[in-house]
């Protein structure tokens, strides 16, 4: 938040521009969007833990609030076609960053995603990283380049190798996080709480190279 007004108080120093003034927009409406989004994750998990067994994660401290309660970690499990240790042009994983970078620290959070230098970080093997110094895990499950397209889509091969790697992420107590309808498919038996985000403009559908042709 501190970051986010500095960032705005300097953008409205600077002359009245439509440039400054989108950037100021955006700056907010992202803000806003993580802001609903880290809340519903803690309703979520309130609910999860009200009507399942709690599973304390290996690892991760609960802190004894002044009553006594236990509060357990938001486990929250991002899966998209994503690798943060590269860089491309992309707003889906320029918001998958940015949530894990400001998440709160009572929040456990995994990645499922994809490796571009799979030598360095293989596939099916889970890591640690960070983000801005933010920890957390991160599972690949295809090598490739999020922002190449090949022959057999993306999307497809990501949910696929979701299905076959299944077995190597732990679901308990978690919330799962898609950035694409396509994943679900391979986790539709699950009854973890699920939160989906559709990214896409209306004015999107009417654009021949755009990738949500469905």
């Amino acid at each position: 938040p501190e970051a986010f007004a500095r960032a705005v108080t300097e953008l409205l120093r600077q002359p009245p521009n439509r440039v400054a003034c989108q950037r100021a927009v955006d700056l907010y409406t992202a803000r806003k969007v993580l802001e609903r989004v880290y809340q519903a994750c803690r309703e979520l998990n309130r609910t999860l833990r009200e009507t399942v067994p709690c599973h304390v994660i290996k690892d991760s401290s609960y802190s004894i609030q002044p009553k006594g309660r236990k509060t357990f970690p938001v486990r929250v499990i991002i899966i998209y076609q994503h690798d943060p240790t590269t860089y491309y042009a992309g707003g889906i994983g320029v918001l998958v960053n940015t949530f894990i970078k400001y998440a709160p620290a009572d929040f456990d959070i995994s990645l499922v995603g994809v490796s571009v230098d799979p030598q360095r970080y293989p596939i099916g093997r889970w890591q640690r990283l960070s983000v801005a110094g933010r920890p957390f895990s991160f599972l690949p499950i295809v090598a490739a380049h999020p922002a190449l397209r090949d022959r057999v889509p993306l999307s497809l091969r990501f949910t696929w190798a979701l299905a076959r790697a299944r077995r190597s992420i732990d679901f308990r107590d978690a919330i799962l996080e898609l950035h694409r309808i396509e994943p679900s498919l391979a986790l539709r038996d699950l009854r973890n709480p699920k939160l989906l985000f559709l990214h896409a403009h209306p004015q999107d559908l009417y654009n021949p190279k755009t990738e949500v042709s469905w």
